[in-house]
């Protein structure tokens, strides 16, 4: 479903592999119940972007511009996994 070319390149990539194929009708319904969930949560995350932008505002943490500041924090990294055995990264 991820791949992005459709029906036809997911059975050629499955049918390469030996692996039965679903129907097209499963895989239009999958992927229309994909698209509504991707609209979700792409409103979900521009809801909480505004609520970022509403909380700066009123604690005047603006530019010269009045563009609201927000702090974002992302390391890019998962340090701790879990695969049945606790793990720390080095790293």
């Amino acid at each position: 479903m991820t791949i992005g070319g459709g029906y036809p390149n997911l059975e050629d990539i499955l049918s390469d592999l030996d692996i039965p194929t679903m129907t097209s009708h499963t895989f239009q319904k999958e992927n229309d119940r994909m698209a509504a969930w991707e609209g979700k949560a792409a409103k979900e995350m521009h809801d909480a972007a505004m609520e970022e932008k509403r909380l700066a505002i009123e604690a005047d943490e603006i530019d010269a511009d009045e563009i609201p500041l927000l702090t974002v924090v992302a390391d890019g990294s998962s340090a701790k996994r879990s695969y049945r055995k606790n793990y720390s990264s080095l790293s």
